[in-house]
Formats: C-alpha cells, sequence, structure tokens
C-alpha cells in the first residue's frame, strides 16, 4: 500500500485511474491541475506521483521542473501520463527527471506494475545507504584528540571535547545549555597579524551559510565574540564524514543516491550566488537518520563579492579535488563545484582518486591536461555522467546542480 497523488484535469481519466489504484488497496489523493498538486506534494509528499502531462495552467513537465528543484519533493518518484506518442515528448520528461512514462487509456496492469517497480526502487536505494551507513559507523574509529586544548568558555554552552583542528580554527562539541542538544563548536582566535584576514573570512562564512535553508546543507545557528576569538555554533553530525564512508566501500548505487542528495544541496548553495569551492568527501556530512549535508564554507565566495577575486597565483581548495579553472587560479562559478563532485563521484564508485601525483604541481598538471579516467565494464553506464561532470572545458559540464541532478535520476533505473 502506498499513497499516491493523481494529477489529471479530465474527470473520467482520474475516475478510471483512481479505481484502479484503490483496487490495489493504495491510498489516492486527487488534483486536477500541476499549481494543486505542487501544493499538496510540498505539504504532504506522497510515496509517487502520477501526473498527466497535457493539462491547463501548471501542466505535467512544468510541475515535474518544480517538483525536481524542492528538497521536500526532489525524490518522489514522477509516472507521466500522456495520449501523445511524440519521441519528444518522452525525451522532454526524461530530461525534467520523469520515472516512468504510461500511454492513455492506462492499462491496471502497467499501472500497477510501474508503481510497485518505482516503490522498489526507491525502497532498495534506501536499504542500500543505510547498510552503508550501518557498516561505516561499526569500523568507524573513536575520534582523535588533537593535541593539548586551552579550556574555552563560551556563554550559553558547556564544551564536551575537542574534535578537531585545521588552518587557523579549532572545532569542539560542546551542548547548548538553553536547549540541550549537541552541537559543534568552531572557533578562530582573534588577531591582529594577518591583518584580520581569518577572522573576516569567519564572518563572510556565516554570512553566507545562514542565509542558505535546505536540508542537504549544514545549519548554522549563532555566531559570536569573546575577547580572544570569534565563534560559529552549528549542527553536529554522528555519522562523522564521506570520507570514512569511501573508505570502507560504497556500493554503486549507495553512490548514486550520495549524488543526487549532494547535487541537491549544491543547487540551494549555487542560487544564492555561493561557489563553495573546496567540495571534497571531508566536507561532505553524515547525520544520524542516514542524511548528508554539505559543510565547511571556510572558503566559499560569492562571485560578485570583494572577496571573490583571487589573486594571481593563489590556489584554494584540496589539490584532489581542484577543478581546471581553480589549477590555473582564474576565475570559478558553479560549474567548477560539479567538477570536484565528479572527482568524488568517480572516488566513491572506484574507492580511488581519478589523479595522483608525487607533488602538487603534477596533481594541477592532471587535472588541467589529463583525460577524465574510464571506470570499469561493470560501472561504464556512469561514464556519460562522468564525463560531462569532469569536462576541462566549464561549458561542456553540466549547467547548474540541477541539471546533474536530473541526471543522475535518470541512471536510477538503468
Amino acid at each position: 500500500m502506498a499513497n499516491i497523488l493523481l494529477v489529471e484535469d479530465e474527470p473520467s481519466a482520474r475516475t478510471l485511474v483512481r479505481m484502479h489504484l484503490e483496487s490495489a488497496a493504495h491510498v489516492v489523493t486527487t488534483a486536477t491541475d500541476g499549481a494543486q498538486a505542487l501544493q499538496l506534494a510540498v505539504t504532504n509528499p506522497p510515496d509517487v506521483i502520477i501526473s498527466d502531462i497535457m493539462m491547463p495552467g501548471m501542466n505535467g513537465f512544468e510541475l515535474l521542473r518544480s517538483l525536481r528543484t524542492r528538497p521536500e519533493t526532489i525524490l518522489i518518484p514522477v509516472v507521466l501520463i500522456t495520449a501523445a506518442h511524440e519521441r519528444t515528448v518522452f525525451r522532454e520528461g526524461m530530461r525534467l527527471g520523469a520515472d516512468d512514462f504510461l500511454e492513455k487509456p492506462v492499462r491496471r496492469s502497467e499501472l500497477l506494475d510501474s508503481i510497485s517497480t518505482r516503490l522498489t526502487r526507491v525502497q532498495e536505494l534506501r536499504d542500500a545507504f543505510l547498510r552503508s551507513l550501518t557498516s561505516h559507523r561499526a569500523a568507524r574509529q573513536p575520534l582523535t584528540q588533537f593535541g593539548a586544548s586551552q579550556p574555552i568558555n563560551v556563554e550559553g554552552y558547556r564544551v564536551v571535547r575537542k574534535l578537531g583542528e585545521g588552518g587557523m580554527s579549532r572545532v569542539y562539541l560542546a551542548e547548548h545549555i538553553a536547549t540541550r542538544t549537541e552541537r559543534v563548536l568552531k572557533i578562530v582566535p582573534i588577531t591582529d597579524s594577518d591583518g584580520g584576514e581569518t577572522v573576516q573570512r569567519f564572518i563572510h562564512e556565516f554570512a553566507l551559510v545562514s542565509s542558505i535553508d535546505h536540508p542537504n546543507v549544514a545549519r548554522i545557528y549563532d555566531q559570536g565574540f569573546t575577547d580572544d576569538y570569534a565563534y560559529i555554533a552549528m549542527e553536529y553530525f554522528p555519522g562523522g564524514d564521506l570520507r570514512a564512508m569511501i573508505g570502507q566501500g560504497i556500493a554503486p548505487e549507495v553512490g548514486l543516491a550520495v549524488l543526487l542528495q549532494v547535487s541537491g544541496g549544491l543547487g540551494a548553495i549555487h542560487r544564492q550566488g555561493v561557489v563553495h569551492r573546496d567540495m571534497k568527501p571531508d566536507n561532505v556530512m553524515i547525520r544520524a537518520d542516514g542524511s548528508l549535508a554539505i559543510a565547511d564554507f571556510g572558503i566559499a565566495k560569492k562571485p560578485s563579492s570583494q572577496l571573490s577575486q583571487t589573486q594571481h597565483g593563489e590556489v584554494f581548495g584540496t589539490p584532489y579535488y581542484l577543478s581546471p579553472e581553480q589549477a590555473m587560479s582564474g576565475t570559478v562559478d558553479a560549474r567548477s563545484d560539479l567538477y570536484s563532485l565528479g572527482v568524488m563521484f568517480y572516488e566513491m564508485l572506484t574507492g580511488a582518486k581519478p589523479y595522483r601525483a608525487s607533488d602538487i604541481e603534477g596533481l594541477l598538471y592532471q587535472h588541467l591536461n589529463a583525460p577524465v579516467p574510464k571506470l570499469p565494464d561493470s560501472l561504464a553506464h556512469f561514464q556519460p555522467l562522468l564525463d560531462r561532470a569532469m569536462a576541462k572545458d566549464p561549458e561542456m559540464r553540466f549547467g547548474s546542480a540541477d541539471d546533474l541532478l536530473a541526471a543522475c535520476m535518470a541512471l536510477e533505473d538503468s
């Protein structure tokens, strides 16, 4: 039994499909146009959506496009029903992320078979992801204490332990006293040794991330200052990060599920005009429920801001995941993050990085000149997606994270 949203403006067709579904014990909610269906899907997401294409107002394609851009509806399977037989209709539906097509008049056996297949596929992806997550947690080593930790006092928080440090920042696990919830405190010292640049970047990070509200982006709660340091309070991720999960091995279908979630988060980031610029497995965190969130915006920038102008010879990001334009210290945009995500996808599928060298110069050279590596034959159906994500020329990559996400969804049934 599933909760199904049926979108059909023609009464007799709507009644027929509804009778077929209810005869198999499915619970059916109906809408007569795309706008009504979108509102229903957002407020109470169904298990499957069945939608006619030709409807007044918001048609089926427009509904599908809207569903695939919203975090609460992006993964809902969508079956389109149509009386049209033109190849362009099916091609457009697949481009937008349709999961299946049914011809009118809809036959009961084909309808129920499509619903069963969609539900089974979604459950398989969820189960595979949770199995991989459980295995990762069981094998994960206790957190390492990074050296001596001086006492840290932040009003409203009880510091539990130090989690790590990097660059000029330190990270602590803390309890928010008022809510009794675990949070992470990221702290940087206030110093004039660098002209205040570190603190400026820190404030910039908070300003960028606090404006983004998406389930696949880390939540930032507040920012503050003491006499000695500035801090950001953000959500705590008990599941660790994607780096450790890759180390334990990830099944291809799990890698695709990861790519779907991260693409959705990147889409929200990019719509705010923000380029992350340091996409890597260490910056994709895992919640207790298995969902993922992009974190660590320490070098993220808005291309329109003063901070966006990279100085000559200055390279930001982790060399293994740098886009060619980052390797050249050139201007970057959202497509640079998609290249980095392509590198991560290769690593998830194979357990190895696509490019390796004995020094940074060698890595940068390969990002600029080496061909996109070929996947094993068993993974060859992912090669077109990888080739486009990791294209050397940004113009040859996916135009947006939403385009990459749509390509991922088209692969789910392959």
